[in-house]
C-alpha cells in the first residue's frame, strides 16, 4: 500500500499538489464522462488556466477573486488548481443557478475575471465582469511561474446566508484547506489507492473535502451527474468505477437506497460519509443491511465557515446504537457549549456550539477583502457561534439537537429564511414575508411555507400570481417554498418583531381551509401505480392528481428518476419533455394514453459477472420483478454469468397479460436475438418456471433451445388436467405408489432430510388425496397477494412437451405439501430429454436467498460445465 506523502502547515496549496503530481505523474487524478486524466494532465491543464489568467489580467491583479463558471467536472478542477497557481482567490459557481442568483455572488466578491465556457462569455459579459474563455488550448511556451503565497493567504470564497438573508462569502486560507485535508488523510487513513466520488454542485463547500481529499494525497476524485442521471444509476456507478470513499448527503443515501434495481453491494466501498442533515436509526439499519461488514459510515457535523467539527466512525459490523451522535470533536478544534448569554453550561446541558480553533475560517470577504496582499498578517485563534445546538454525553460524544436560529434544513440543504423573505420582499405588492419549515407527520413530510402580507390595496392581478415561478429568476430550486399563501396579517411580539415561534400555530389557526388543504392527505388516484410513482420520487405521500410536477418540488433529477420508475411499471419510457408539456398528473396519464404505443419490451438485469461458464437467465414469477433474485448478486464472481429478466406486456386499462404464451414469446424473442444459438441456460423460480419452460420449448421450435433448463421449485396446478391423468395420480398416491416413488428418489444423489420424507410419505396418503381445486393460500404478504392473484393466469397454461434436459430444484419443507401429488410436481411427464431432482434445505420463499442462492450458483456451474455441442444441447 503506497502512503500519502507528509504534510507540512508551512505549504501552501498550489505547492503540495506540485509535489504530489509530480510523485505520482501516471495515476489517475480526475475522471468524469468525458475526461480522465492522470496528474501528469491535470498539471497541463492548470499550467494552460494559469497561463490564461497570467495573459490576460493586467499585473498585480491575479491575487484578486477569480470567479469559474464550469460544470462540474475535470476543466473546473484544473481551472481551480490554476487559479491558485497564480496567487488567486478562487470563487466555483454553478451555471445551472439563475442569472440574478449568480450576479449577485460576482458583485459581492468583486470577481475581476470569470472563467467560462464560450457559450456562457456573452453572458459575463453582459453582467459586467471579464469572461475569460477556457478552451482546450495546449500548454503554453513559457508555463507562468508559480506565485509564492503564504500559508495565511486566502485561497477560496463560499457563500452562505446571513441572518439577514443576504449572502455572505466566507474565506478559507490555504492553512485552512492544508489542515483539514491533513487530519482527514490521517483520521479515514487515505492513500494513493483511494478513489474518491464528487456528487456536489463546485458552489457548496463540501466539494472541498472529495476534490482535494483526493489531489493533495495522490488518489483520484470521480464526478458522477445527479442532475442529468437517475439516482439508481449511482448504485452500480459506483461499483463500476471501484470507489472506495463515497461522500452524499443524507437525502441522497435516502434516494439511493429506495431506487429500483439490483444492489450490487458495493465491494470496493470502505467508507461512506453522510451529511447535511441528521441520520436517523432508520438510515444506520439500511446502511448495517445493504453495506460489506468491513465499511464504515462517517456522520460528521460541519458548517461553512469551520468545516468538519466533530465525526462519527461506525462500521457496519458494530450493533446499532440506541441513539445517533456525531461522535468526538476532531483534532485541531474545540467545541463549547454556551447559553443565550454566552457562558458555558453545566455538564450535560443543552447549549450553543461555539468553535474555537486557528484552523477556521477567519471571517467573511466582506470584512477581510480590504487586508494587505489578501493575507493575515499571523495566524489566529478564531471563535464561531455555529448557531446549532449540541449536548455532551458522559463520554465526550456530541449529540446535534438542530438549528438555533430560523435557519432550516430541508433534503440535504441549510436554507436560511431571510434569503427567501428577502426575494418576496423585492416585488412591489408583498409587505412583509415569512417563511418556516412546517414539520412531518405520518402521512405529510416536511413542506417549506411562506405566508405573505401583501400591501393594501392589492393590485388584482397579484391573486394569480405564481410566485415560485417569480422566485426560481433569482433562487434555486431547493429554496423555493412548496406552499404560499397570502395572509391578513403575521404573528408579531410585543416589540412588533415578527415572532417564528408562532408560525406553526398561526397557519393552523388563521390560514384558510382551502389553503391548508394543499398539505392534507389525498387518496385519489390512490390504486393507480402511477400515481404512486409520482408520490416516490416526489417524496409527497399528500400529492394531488392536479398539483404541477414542478410546483411541488420537482426538478430535472426528480424527472428522470419518474421517468426510470414508469419504465418498470409499464415497460414504456415517456420522453422528459411530456412531463414538461403536461406537468400534472392528470394531463400527463391523459398524454400517455394517447402516445403511441411502444411494442412489449423485456429488461434485463445484471447481477454477477461471472467467469468461464455460459450465461444463466432468471425468470420471476409474472408482475413479480427481477429484484427477488437480487442475493445472487452479492456471489463471488464464480461460474457463468447470472442476468435477471423482467417482461412487460403493457395493455390498455391495466389489463393483466394475456396468456403464458405471450408472456414467454416476449422471453423467446428476446433470448433468440442474444443467442441466436442457444447458448445459454434458463431458470424459472416458482411460477416463472411455467414462464421458463415454455420459453424453453418456443425457442426448441425455433431452434434455439437453451443447453439447459432449471425449475426453481415450480409448483404445478393440477386441478386443469384432464380426468384421465388426474385418475392416474390418485392411483400413484396408493402406499405402494408412495413406496416406490420415495424409494427412487431417496436412493437418488442429492435426497436430503430422509426423515422428514418418510414421515410425510405415509402420513395420511389417503387425506392428501384431494381432486379438488386446492383452496388458494392466504396473502401473508405481497408476494403470497401477488400469487394468489395469478393463480388464473396459470390455470389457464396448457403445458405442452419438452425435449431439452431439465434440472428441477425442490425444497425440502413443502408449504403447500397437501396439494402435492408427487415428488416431480407433474413435470417429469412433459419432459421427453433427461430429468433429474435436485432437493435442497429451507422454504419456497428462501430458494432465492442467502444461503440458498449458493447452493444455485453450484448447480448451475457444475451442470453447465459439461461439454456441449454446436447446438447448444448438453451431452
Amino acid at each position: 500500500m503506497t502512503l500519502a506523502l507528509p504534510f507540512s502547515h508551512d505549504q501552501t496549496v498550489p505547492q503540495r499538489f506540485e509535489s504530489v503530481a509530480q510523485t505520482h505523474a501516471t495515476r489517475p487524478a480526475v475522471c468524469d464522462p468525458h475526461h480522465r486524466w492522470t496528474y501528469h494532465d491535470l498539471r497541463q491543464r492548470m499550467l494552460a488556466t494559469a497561463g490564461l489568467i497570467a495573459a490576460q489580467l493586467p499585473p498585480g491583479r491575479p491575487r484578486g477573486v477569480v470567479a469559474i463558471l464550469l460544470p462540474a467536472g475535470a476543466p473546473h478542477i484544473a481551472a481551480v488548481l490554476g487559479v491558485l497557481h497564480v496567487g488567486g482567490i478562487y470563487l466555483s459557481l454553478d451555471p445551472t443557478y439563475p442569472e440574478a442568483h449568480l450576479r449577485a455572488k460576482l458583485a459581492a466578491a468583486d470577481a475581476c475575471a470569470v472563467i467560462t465556457t464560450p457559450e456562457l462569455a456573452p453572458r459575463v459579459l453582459a453582467w459586467g465582469h471579464r469572461p475569460l474563455t477556457l478552451a482546450e488550448t495546449p500548454l503554453p511556451a513559457t508555463p507562468p511561474p508559480a506565485s509564492d503565497p503564504s500559508p495565511e493567504s486566502f485561497a477560496c470564497l463560499y457563500f452562505t446566508s446571513g441572518s439577514t438573508g443576504e449572502p455572505k462569502a466566507v474565506v478559507h486560507t490555504h492553512r485552512n484547506i492544508l489542515f483539514d485535508i491533513a487530519r482527514q488523510t490521517r483520521d479515514l487513513g487515505v492513500t494513493p489507492e483511494d478513489r474518491f466520488d464528487l456528487l456536489f454542485s463546485p458552489s457548496f463547500s463540501a466539494f472541498l473535502s472529495p476534490v482535494f481529499g483526493a489531489l493533495l494525497t495522490g488518489a483520484s476524485v470521480h464526478l458522477f451527474d445527479l442532475k442529468t442521471h437517475p439516482v439508481a444509476d449511482l448504485r452500480t456507478w459506483i461499483s463500476r468505477e471501484q470507489i472506495s470513499i463515497s461522500t452524499m448527503s443524507v437525502s441522497t443515501f435516502r434516494r439511493l437506497m429506495a431506487a429500483p434495481g439490483i444492489d450490487p453491494g458495493y465491494p470496493a466501498l470502505r467508507l461512506l460519509s453522510l451529511g447535511a442533515e441528521p441520520l436517523s436509526l432508520a438510515d444506520l439499519a439500511l446502511f448495517k443491511r445493504r453495506f460489506p461488514p468491513a465499511c464504515l459510515l462517517q456522520n460528521a457535523l460541519a458548517t461553512t465557515e469551520t468545516r468538519t467539527i466533530a465525526q462519527l466512525l461506525l462500521p457496519a459490523s458494530a450493533p446499532l446504537p440506541t441513539e445517533i451522535s456525531v461522535g468526538h470533536p476532531v483534532g485541531g478544534k474545540a467545541l463549547v457549549l454556551v447559553d443565550d448569554q454566552g457562558r458555558p453550561v453545566p455538564p450535560g446541558e443543552p447549549g450553543e456550539i461555539v468553535v474555537e480553533s486557528e484552523f477556521i475560517s477567519p471571517g467573511h470577504w466582506h470584512d477581510l477583502r480590504h487586508l494587505p496582499g489578501h493575507r493575515l498578517p499571523a495566524p489566529r485563534v478564531s471563535l464561531h457561534p455555529t448557531g446549532d445546538l449540541g449536548r455532551f454525553l458522559p463520554d465526550g460524544r456530541l449529540l446535534h439537537l438542530g438549528r438555533k436560529d430560523h435557519q432550516i434544513k430541508l433534503n440535504g440543504h441549510r436554507i436560511e429564511a431571510g434569503e427567501i423573505e428577502t426575494a418576496f420582499l423585492a416585488h412591489p405588492a408583498v409587505a412583509n414575508a415569512a417563511v418556516f419549515l412546517l414539520p412531518s407527520h405520518a402521512t405529510r413530510p416536511d413542506r417549506l411555507v411562506a405566508l405573505l402580507l401583501l400591501v393594501e390595496p392589492t393590485p388584482p392581478d397579484i391573486a394569480f400570481t405564481d410566485w415560485r415561478k417569480y422566485l426560481a429568476a433569482t433562487l434555486p430550486s431547493w429554496m423555493l417554498p412548496d406552499v404560499v399563501v397570502p395572509v391578513a396579517a403575521l404573528p408579531l411580539t410585543p416589540t412588533g418583531k415578527l415572532d417564528r415561534r408562532r408560525l406553526a400555530v398561526f397557519f393552523a389557526e388563521h390560514v384558510p381551509a382551502p389553503a391548508q388543504s394543499l398539505l392534507s392527505d389525498e387518496t385519489a388516484c390512490a390504486d393507480d401505480p402511477l400515481f404512486a410513482a409520482w408520490k416516490k420520487i416526489l417524496a409527497r405521500p399528500d400529492l394531488r392528481p392536479a398539483d404541477d410536477f414542478f410546483a411541488v418540488g420537482g426538478d430535472s433529477l426528480s424527472a428522470v428518476e419518474l421517468m426510470a420508475e414508469i419504465a418498470l411499471i409499464s415497460g414504456r419510457r415517456p420522453p422528459l419533455g411530456l412531463l414538461v408539456e403536461a406537468p400534472t398528473f392528470i394531463a400527463f396519464r391523459a398524454r400517455l394514453s394517447v402516445e403511441e404505443p411502444l411494442p412489449p419490451v423485456v429488461r434485463s438485469l445484471p447481477l454477477n459477472p461471472g467467469e468461464g461458464c455460459l450465461p444463466t437467465y432468471l425468470l420471476p414469477p409474472w408482475n413479480h420483478s427481477g429484484i427477488v433474485f437480487r442475493d445472487f448478486g452479492s456471489l463471488p464472481a464464480t461460474g457463468g454469468p447470472l442476468v435477471a429478466l423482467e417482461a412487460f406486456d403493457p395493455l390498455p386499462d391495466g389489463q393483466p397479460a394475456a396468456s403464458i404464451e405471450s408472456i414467454a414469446a416476449l422471453y423467446a424473442a428476446f433470448l433468440r436475438a442474444r443467442h441466436p444459438e442457444g447458448r445459454f441456460a434458463l431458470a424459472g423460480f416458482s411460477m416463472g418456471g411455467h414462464l421458463a419452460w415454455e420459453t424453453a420449448r418456443q425457442l426448441d421450435a425455433l431452434g434455439s433451445a437453451p443447453v439447459h433448463l432449471f425449475l426453481l421449485d415450480a409448483t404445478r396446478f393440477h386441478t386443469v388436467l384432464p380426468p384421465d391423468e388426474r385418475a392416474r395420480l390418485a392411483r400413484q398416491t396408493s402406499i405402494v405408489g408412495r413406496t416406490v416413488n420415495l424409494a427412487r428418489y431417496l436412493l437418488r444423489p442429492g435426497s436430503l432430510d430422509r426423515r422428514m420424507l418418510l414421515k410425510r410419505a405415509f402420513d395420511g396418503p389417503l387425506r392428501r388425496l384431494r381432486l379438488a381445486p386446492p383452496r388458494p393460500p392466504r396473502p401473508a404478504d405481497a408476494f403470497a397477494a401477488e400469487f394468489v392473484g395469478n393463480i388464473p393466469l396459470y390455470r389457464r397454461y396448457t403445458v405442452s412437451a419438452y425435449a431439452g434436459p431439465v434440472t428441477l430444484v425442490r425444497v425440502a419443507e413443502q408449504a403447500e405439501w397437501e396439494n402435492v401429488f408427487h415428488w416431480d410436481l407433474g413435470w417429469s411427464r412433459h419432459c421427453l430429454g433427461r430429468f433429474d431432482i435436485v432437493a435442497v434445505p429451507g422454504r419456497h420463499l428462501e430458494l432465492n436467498r442467502h444461503p440458498a442462492v449458493a447452493r444455485l450458483q453450484h448447480l448451475f456451474q457444475k451442470t453447465l460445465s459439461a461439454e456441449t455441442n454446436p447446438r447448444g444441447r448438453a451431452t
